[in-house]
């Protein structure tokens, strides 16, 4: 739901309320020009770092990330909810009729998706479906993942979550004390409306 809509000449906002998730708390956005900025680094070339690193994890171009592992989605704000998979399904219609934005799913399916300007949404709700993303998504392993380890020890799922699924090939232990933030363990990502 809407809460505030403002325009004047220098500065455009809104604000949001996840209502039907029993939110009292606001979600606003901020639009100025770039000439408003006084430095070189400008809001729009933060977005745009944050949308490209989406797109070239997903599009599997970040050499330097293990699967969807994507250190950005650290930074996020979460949307909790006891609301009925139902109640909140409009979301997942909402991800499916809008191109360009960006899931990333765990093995239990849907977890996190992004705000047109980059910024990560930590959904930690019920969904009656995943996104189509979620099932359309680019299944991450690995290149190098050849399932040459022992068992439960390689990426290959055959551990108990948390423990094999997400490290780096021929590793394990993705969210103990040496291995990465659960945060950042994603197995499947991409980009709605088949972006």
């Amino acid at each position: 739901t809407e809460t505030l809509s403002y325009d004047d000449d220098s500065v455009s906002k809104r604000c949001y309320l996840w209502e039907k998730q029993g939110s009292t708390a606001d979600v606003c956005f901020t639009k100025r020009s770039d000439d408003a900025t006084s430095t070189d680094f400008k809001v729009s070339d933060f977005e745009n770092m944050l949308n490209t690193v989406h797109e070239n994890i997903i599009a599997g171009k970040d050499t330097n990330s293990y699967g969807c592992n994507n250190k950005w989605m650290d930074n996020h704000y979460a949307m909790d909810s006891t609301a009925s998979a139902s109640v909140n399904d409009y979301i997942v219609d909402y991800i499916d009729s809008t191109d360009g934005l960006f899931v990333y799913c765990d093995t239990a399916g849907f977890h996190y998706m992004t705000d047109p300007t980059g910024w990560g949404i930590q959904m930690d709700m019920e969904f009656t479906n995943d996104p189509t993303a979620c099932s359309s998504r680019r299944r991450l392993q690995g290149p190098n993942d050849d399932h040459s380890g022992p068992p439960g020890m390689d990426d290959d799922h055959s551990g108990p979550p948390g423990m094999d699924d997400m490290g780096p090939p021929g590793m394990d232990d993705d969210q103990g004390p040496d291995g990465f933030c659960p945060c950042t363990g994603m197995v499947m990502c991409a980009a709605s409306g088949g972006n």
